[in-house]
Order: C-alpha cells, then structure tokens, then sequence
C-alpha cells in the first residue's frame, strides 16, 4: 500500500457567547411568559353588504345573511357614494359608521329642541318658523342626502327652490295647527275616558277632597284621610258645580263634582 496523501476537509466550529448573563436570561425569560400580545380586529362596516348588493347585486356567502341583505335592502338607496335609508315618513336618512354616530350625537344636542320633530305638529319648531329644516354644522361635514343634492344646483335653482318654499309655509303652519287639535282631542278622549261622573242632589250626603279644595280647614299631618266630610248638598248649579254645608254650619264652595263622592252613611 503506497503512501498517499488526503485532505479531509473539516467544519470549522463557531461559539457564540451569550449577551446576558444567567441571571438577566432568566430575567428576560421570565418577562417574555408574562407578554400578552393583542392584535386588532377591524370589524365589518354593517352597511358594505347592503352598498355590495345595492352597487354590485353582489351578497354574502352565508344563507341567513343573503337573506337579511336582500330583505333589507328595499329600504335603501345608494347616492353619490353614500348609502341613505328611507325612513317611516318618507325622509332619506344617511346611514353612518360607528365613528360618524359618535360625532353626531356629541354635536347634535345644542339644537336638538328647535330641530326635534315635536309629536303633537310633527314638524320642528325651526321649519315652522323658517319654512326650511335647520342644516347644522354636522351636515356640512357628514352631508346628508339634501346637501349632497343642493350641490349640484345652480343659484337660480337654489332661489327657485327656497321660494317654493317660502310660498307652502302657510299651509305647513295651517296643517301643523290641525294636527295640533287633533292631538289635543285624542288626549282629551284619553282623559275623559277615566273620568266617571256623577251628579247630586240638594240634601245628598258626599265627602270632598281634603286638599287643596277645603282651605277653611286646617289641615294636620300627612296621615291624615284624603276625604274630609260628610257634607250636605246646599246648592246644585248646571255646570257640576255644587255648595256643601258642614253640620257645624260652614258653608263650602262651589265645588267641581269630580272633587267630590257620594258618602253611604
């Protein structure tokens, strides 16, 4: 066997000294355990289903969520880029994002009276005054369905329409005076409704209410009954109205008759 030479070749091995030493590893290690890390999860804008479906007829994968979509999407309109949903009185109403709903509320309380619907004209006090509903600094930063509207007119346009306006005042006025008397006979039916009449006659024994009818009569504590009495019908007039004399012979009255039941001696 002849001598030969051989080159092996060899791994050169390097060490790599630790940077902490043992006590701030385990320092390290143990903050590491306790780290919590958070991630934020963008939730889904509620209105992009209906903008897909409306903009697109594009809808959800999911069965119960097409049919939501679709069920719910007769109720709104896409206009400009912005989605607006028909309220119950007819009114386009702009749907807004959870950041937009917390800038309105913040903003929209310093009018919120004058510009407030009233239940009894369903009409707001400014409309009424101004012919127009009131644009609150809101609108101009998150326009409505109007304001995106009123951009694309003209001046003349814009007087035209203001003039309108101004010219059916009379009737909104007119028709908000009606529903206010309607309003007022609905509570009042509500009223009478409770109400349970009565009618005496001279020589009927009733007992009235203690207070604040019956003035003449110091009145004591709290505990006392509501009803104070017997008292004797002196005098009956046509307007349910009537005057009570006491067995002492203090006379009371007039007295409406809805103060006023009849005492079962």
């Amino acid at each position: 066997m002849t001598d030969k030479e051989a080159r092996i070749p060899i791994c050169k091995s390097w060490v790599i000294p630790p940077i902490f030493s043992d006590d701030e590893d385990d320092m390290l290690q143990e903050e590491e355990n306790h780290v919590t890390e958070v991630f934020e999860v963008e939730e889904e804008d509620w209105r992009q289903p209906l903008v897909d479906y409306l903009r697109y007829g594009k809808l959800p994968n999911d069965l119960r969520r097409r049919t939501d979509t679709r069920r719910r999407a007769t109720r709104f309109i896409y206009y400009k880029g912005t989605l607006y949903r028909r309220s119950f009185d007819g009114l386009f109403l702009r749907c807004l994002s959870d950041n937009e709903k917390v800038q309105a509320m913040e903003e929209a309380h310093s009018g919120a009276y004058r510009t407030t619907v009233r239940t009894p004209i369903q009409a707001t006090p400014y409309a009424l005054v101004y012919g127009v509903e009131a644009v609150l600094p809101l609108e101009q930063q998150i326009p409505s369905l109007r304001i995106a509207i009123q951009e694309g007119l003209t001046e003349e346009e814009n007087a035209q329409i203001r003039l309108e306006e101004l010219e059916a005042l009379d009737e909104k006025r007119l028709e908000a005076q009606q529903r206010l008397e309607c309003y007022q006979a609905r509570l009042s039916r509500a009223f009478n409704k409770k109400v349970r009449l009565c009618s005496f006659q001279v020589g009927d024994l009733v007992l009235a209410v203690r207070r604040p009818i019956i003035t003449t009569h110091r009145t004591g504590n709290k505990f006392l009954p509501k009803w104070d009495g017997p008292y004797v019908v002196k005098e009956a007039y046509t307007n349910g109205a009537y005057k009570l004399i006491a067995e002492d012979g203090l006379r009371i009255g007039p007295i409406n008759e809805k103060f006023l039941k009849r005492y079962y001696a």
